[in-house]
């Protein structure tokens, strides 16, 4: 099935979302090739080496502030 819409969302600061970010690198290129590894800690070392953080955290707003959310997902 198509991903039609995916949003990240990081509540709080740079601190925050470096957090969160790391979580979800694997995000950005999560079928291709991660989508057939069983195993989270192949899937994690893979993502790492492929999706610097920097490029996760552009996928959606960083803001202690929930109009900068909100807005974000009204333009979707």
């Amino acid at each position: 099935m198509p991903v039609f819409i995916e949003h990240y969302v990081a509540v709080g600061g740079k601190k925050e979302a470096d957090e969160a970010a790391d979580l979800w690198r694997f995000g950005p290129k999560a079928w291709n090739p991660c989508f057939n590894i069983l195993d989270p800690r192949t899937i994690r070392k893979e993502a790492e080496q492929r999706v610097p953080l920097d490029k996760v955290m552009e996928r959606g707003p960083i803001s202690t502030g929930p109009d900068v959310h909100v807005d974000a997902i009204l333009k979707l």
